[in-house]
């Protein structure tokens, strides 16, 4: 969070939470220190060719879709007041021609000068001072000191699988304590959607949010116990204790995009990438509308400060057994954790191919204020608690996430992508095949 918010604004927002939009709920970007450090360490083509396909994307236009309308169409009841996003996109109506030359010129200039000047030269001055037009507390100091962090994924076992998950601030940890629930407790043995499984699931949901909201934030402030909170004690107990459904939200029509790719050398990558809701927080500068990630402060662990992260959605799932390796990642807000959970656990426990497991109608348990349902695809769900809600999503729907997916296995690459969505999978010949 930026460094030079009044503290008694922090005060306040730590008692009343941060907004959704406007220039409170701004978090440094870092998508750009991410492609600086890949291009350093792994690029095999130019910046300048690389960039080409963007800028050429905002200089000439792309037609609009119809889920990019949608959620133009939402967002103008979200951030009523909040102009900067509505000049770029405000006026988008499936099939306009979308253009951003703002943006285009800001992309040429990274792409002659490198990524590096988004953070320390032209590029981040005139976002600062754009920025400060809006009220926007973010200085030269926050871009300059910003970097991209080396993680190392958090691990875990699922049947014959090793898993790997993003570590905190993300939820990973949150997919990998589901994923061993559905073992120890036997979700993989039960009917799915019955009302047992769905009693289990419940109270495995409960298990792992109840931890996320207790434990997940940035690590250089609080560091979350991820080896207690996966050990087989730990989560069996919890199970069998009562625990509260609060905080697991559902799908608000964000703006997350996954990339997933594989190449003949056996890389396997999965690159996602998010403003948080759709067009984050409305406030803009040099053709960047800006995240609005500080809404993700909750409290506890996870208060707003000065110089921290926030506890964000995103994350990716890699499993590695019986001779595949397979790679989820989606556009799902909190209810990530149980897509990657349940599409993992339809490919292996319930022997779906991986196409299947993405495509099959889910169930997944979300909150909305004060109240717990299931979110449902399927027909004929029941409620197995009085307590818990019922919404039918008509198959096939958006609100139950969008997952896309890859599987590598002997001599073979397979590309999944939900057919919910707008998504793609594009196989492309490899040389001398």
């Amino acid at each position: 969070y930026p460094s030079g918010v009044d503290e008694k604004l922090i005060s306040e927002m730590q008692r009343s939470g941060v907004p959704d939009k406007g220039p409170q709920a701004i978090t440094i970007p870092g998508l750009a220190a991410a492609w600086l450090e890949l291009e350093a360490r792994f690029c095999t083509v130019r910046r300048r060719e690389l960039l080409s396909y963007a800028i050429s994307l905002a200089e000439n236009g792309f037609k609009a879709s119809r889920m990019l309308a949608k959620a133009v169409s939402h967002a103008k009841r979200r951030l009523d007041g909040v102009g900067g996003w509505y000049s770029l996109y405000g006026s988008v109506s499936e099939g306009d021609t979308v253009r951003n030359p703002q943006l285009a010129d800001t992309m040429k200039t990274l792409a002659e000068k490198g990524f590096e000047d988004f953070y320390t030269g032209d590029t981040a001055r005139r976002l600062v001072n754009e920025l400060k037009k809006s009220n926007a507390q973010l200085s030269i100091r926050d871009f300059t000191e910003h970097k991209a962090e080396w993680t190392e994924p958090i691990t875990s076992k699922f049947l014959d699988y090793t898993t790997y998950e993003t570590p905190p601030n993300t939820q990973g940890l949150t997919t990998l304590q589901l994923l061993r629930l559905y073992q120890l407790k036997e979700l993989i043995n039960e009917k799915l959607y019955s009302g047992e499984h769905l009693k289990k699931y419940i109270k495995a949901c409960a298990v792992a949010y109840g931890d996320r909201e207790k434990h997940i934030t940035d690590p250089r402030f609080y560091k979350a116990p991820e080896s207690k909170l996966l050990s087989d004690d730990h989560l069996s107990h919890a199970f069998e204790q009562p625990k509260p459904l609060w905080g697991i939200g559902r799908v608000t029509g964000g703006d997350t995009t996954f990339l997933a790719a594989a190449d003949s050398e056996g890389n396997l990558v999965g690159f996602i990438q998010s403003l948080y809701y759709s067009f984050g927080s409305g406030v803009a500068a040099c053709g960047f509308v800006f995240n609005n990630r500080a809404h993700g402060f909750t409290g506890g662990v996870n208060k707003v400060e000065r110089g921290k992260r926030p506890m964000h959605t995103l994350s990716c799932l890699l499993a590695e057994g019986r001779g595949r390796r397979i790679l989820i990642g989606c556009a799902g807000a909190d209810l990530r954790p149980q897509l990657h959970a349940s599409t993992l656990a339809l490919t292996t426990a319930y022997g779906m191919s991986l196409e299947e497991a993405v495509a099959y109608p889910r169930v997944l348990l979300a909150t909305s204020g004060g109240d717990v349902y299931l979110l449902s695809e399927a027909a004929g769900v029941k409620p197995p608690y009085a307590n818990i809600g019922l919404s039918d999503a008509k198959y096939p729907s958006t609100e139950v996430g969008l997952v896309n997916a890859l599987e590598e296995g002997d001599g073979f690459v397979k590309a999944v992508a939900d057919l919910r969505g707008e998504a793609v999978a594009l196989p492309k010949p490899c040389k001398g095949s």
